[in-house]
C-alpha cells in the first residue's frame, strides 16, 4: 500500500472520511424508507438533510484544496 507523507495524507484521510460520510448517509436514506414511500414532510426532511450534508461535503473540498495549495507553496519556497 502506498503513503502519502505529512499533512497531505491527514488531509486525505479527512476528506475520505468526509464522503464516506456522505454516501452512508444518504445509503441510509434510501433503505429506511426515505425514498418516494415516505411522507411527504419526511421526504421534504431528507431532501434537506441531503442537501445540507452537500454543502458541507463542497465547503470541506473547498478548504482542503486550500490547505493543499498553502502546503505546496510551502514546500516551493
Amino acid at each position: 500500500m502506498f503513503r502519502i507523507p505529512g499533512t497531505f495524507g491527514a488531509l486525505a484521510v479527512v476528506g475520505l472520511f468526509g464522503l464516506c460520510a456522505v454516501a452512508l448517509v444518504s445509503l441510509l436514506v434510501r433503505v429506511t424508507g426515505g425514498g418516494s414511500r415516505g411522507r411527504a414532510g419526511d421526504q421534504e426532511d431528507s431532501s434537506r438533510a441531503i442537501q445540507e450534508l452537500y454543502a458541507t461535503a463542497e465547503r470541506m473540498e473547498k478548504r482542503i484544496e486550500a490547505l493543499e495549495t498553502l502546503l505546496l507553496d510551502r514546500r516551493k519556497q
